[in-house]
């Protein structure tokens, strides 16, 4: 069958922070199967990262847990972290909030997701609670602007993952200014009807597909993302293109 990781933000907990400050933690309600856990500092000083030190699922340790098992103690040394900051502007210069800034990090041949950060109104961002090391800055786009990830050449960014540059991070500095200027989305639009035409058909959904290239990698990316339905119409729109 298939496989995935699930976080269960409804079983997060806080590290005891009454006298003395031990740093202890006490996760219970854990149904068997296998758990990692990951740690998150809301100030974002030290690195997020699993209790092995981790810094995303595919490469964490994970424990097999029966009904009524103890997992304890679980040590977890925290790493101080870095963070990379920057602002996201449109193609005239304007700053552009709510816009999703994502980390990534090689793994396994491929890239894996790490921290995101959304651009305050004035399109400035920060991610914080970064580990030293090396990320690829993703700008994610949306119905109106097109996403790219950061790059030095080409200048101004990229659409191809494989053409992007790292970002490194040091412990206790930010990185930047890492900043993107994103060109505006194109649209489709039309209708759906009938072979001939007579009838045009609601709640038809309409998905874009994009052809994809990730260094010698291509393929065709079904946009989900983007997908509009059919009107009473038969009329759709499709934007972010």
């Amino acid at each position: 069958g298939n496989e995935w990781f699930e976080f269960r933000d409804d079983l997060t907990v806080w590290t005891d922070g009454t006298a003395p400050v031990d740093g202890h933690f006490l996760i219970e309600g854990l149904e068997p199967g296998e758990w990692a856990v990951r740690v998150y500092d809301p100030t974002g000083v030290h690195a997020a990262q699993f209790q092995d030190g981790a810094l995303i699922p595919s490469a964490a340790s994970f424990t097999v847990l029966a009904s009524g098992d103890s997992w304890a103690p679980v040590e977890i040394t925290m790493q101080l972290g870095g963070s990379i900051s920057g602002t996201v502007y449109d193609d005239g210069g304007t700053g552009l909030g709510g816009m999703q800034v994502a980390a990534w990090i090689p793994f396994g041949g491929g890239y894996e997701w790490v921290v995101s950060a959304v651009t305050e109104p004035d399109g400035t961002y920060q991610i914080d609670g970064l580990a030293p090391g090396d990320f690829y800055i993703e700008f994610q786009g949306n119905t109106e602007w097109l996403g790219e990830y950061w790059s030095t050449y080409p200048v101004g960014g990229t659409r191809d993952r494989g053409e992007a540059d790292p970002i490194t991070v040091k412990a206790g500095l930010t990185a930047g200014p890492v900043d993107a200027y994103l060109d505006a989305a194109a649209s489709v639009s039309g209708y759906v009807t009938t072979d001939a035409g007579a009838t045009k058909l609601i709640g038809m959904q309409v998905v874009p597909m994009r052809f994809e290239r990730d260094g010698e990698y291509t393929w065709w990316n079904h946009r989900w993302d983007l997908s509009a339905q059919t009107d009473s119409d038969g009329l759709f729109t499709v934007g972010g293109l």
